[in-house]
């Protein structure tokens, strides 16, 4: 997902997917510098009781039928 998407999906409360499993929602988005200073962003998402930091650009948004 692109920056825009994950600020819709979070602003929306949406689920999204990542690795074929089913989330609730994006709960937070994060950017770092890693060890070669390259910029790198990831997304918080929840699950019932538990969140799992994952890559943002392997999130995928649940599109509506």
């Amino acid at each position: 997902m692109d920056s825009e998407q994950i600020h819709k999906a979070m602003r929306d409360r949406r689920p999204v997917m990542y690795e074929g499993t089913r989330y609730d929602r994006i709960t937070e988005y994060v950017a770092w510098y890693d060890a070669n200073k390259k910029l790198q962003l990831s997304v918080v998402l929840l699950a019932g009781n538990y969140t799992i930091r994952v890559p943002a650009d392997k999130v995928a948004p649940i599109e509506d039928k």
